[in-house]
């Protein structure tokens, strides 16, 4: 296998970025934590524990395309 230069199998089209900025590392940080936060919420809900354990994971599948286009629409 061949390798160009700089050990990529294509030249870059871009220059590589500068990085992210610190505040820009805090805001991820941020919303990380709160993705989590909402995660464990969601997944721990009382709401889980009315529908029959064999019923969850067709119920959480469907809440998370709740917002996909419908045919038709």
């Amino acid at each position: 296998m061949h390798r160009g230069q700089g050990g990529y199998w294509r030249e870059r089209q871009r220059h590589a970025s500068p990085g992210w900025t610190d505040d820009e590392k805090a805001e991820e940080a941020k919303l990380r934590g709160r993705r989590l936060e909402l995660a464990e919420a969601i997944g721990t809900h009382d709401f889980w524990f009315t529908l029959a354990e064999a019923d969850r994971p067709k119920v959480r599948s469907a809440l998370k395309h709740i917002d996909d286009p419908q045919d038709g629409a």
